[in-house]
């Protein structure tokens, strides 16, 4: 298993031409997770699957919770410097081209932070079950960042609203959000619904501009 910036991971498809898949697990779990996601949702995606560099409840995560659950922001914040470093180091990997994030529960609110702090380093995120890394505060211009977000109307670790609400921040920030209420709750289940939502947005994904090409237009 090779280890990049610190991070273990696991590369499928390494060769193969189209945007690369970073995908980032939930709490407790580990880099086979999501392994089936990649080639459900674009067979010619090479697919990087990371470890959690934290250990939590018999498995790993990428950042940690405080004793009442809320989000450790501090930890969070450090954590997603570490997974900064890790994307800088797959651009040799992929000949700079930029990957799309894919976040489940703990591993998609680290994505999501990680787009807030570093959008620069990808091209787009695609949250499972996330909620907003800080909800009491805007975040900053991402103009048409390309936004996935799937919620589940039965997640019962997720309060009603929460996925609205980060749409609402990625949308106010200028990203270009879309958001699905899925009828389902907080398990990912890797049922067929979700991979065909996620692999028509991956093909129909509008490009990311940087905020100086959009001022112009």
């Amino acid at each position: 298993m090779p280890k990049i910036a610190g991070f273990h991971c696991e590369i499928d498809n390494p060769d193969a031409p189209g945007t690369p898949l970073v995908l980032l697990h939930g709490s407790g779990q580990d880099e086979t997770a999501l392994k089936d996601l990649g080639g459900h949702v674009s067979a010619e995606a090479p697919t990087v699957r990371l470890r959690g560099s934290i250990a939590w409840e018999g498995g790993f995560a990428f950042f940690r919770r405080k004793p009442d659950r809320s989000l450790d922001l501090a930890n969070l914040k450090h954590q997603v410097d570490k997974l900064a470093v890790l994307l800088e180091n797959l651009g040799s990997l992929f000949t700079g081209r930029l990957p799309v994030l894919v976040g489940y529960s703990n591993g998609a609110i680290a994505a999501a932070a990680l787009v807030r702090h570093r959008p620069e380093l990808t091209a787009g995120a695609i949250l499972l079950r996330s909620l907003s890394p800080d909800p009491s505060s805007a975040f900053p211009p991402l103009p048409n960042y390309p936004v996935l977000i799937l919620t589940g109307a039965k997640d019962n670790r997720r309060a009603p609203g929460d996925g609205a609400v980060l749409a609402a921040q990625f949308h106010q920030a200028g990203a270009t959000v879309e958001h699905h209420v899925l009828p389902c709750g907080h398990e990912w289940q890797a049922n067929g619904a979700e991979f065909a939502i996620i692999a028509a947005w991956l093909q129909h994904r509008p490009p990311k501009r940087a905020a100086a090409e959009t001022s112009r237009t």
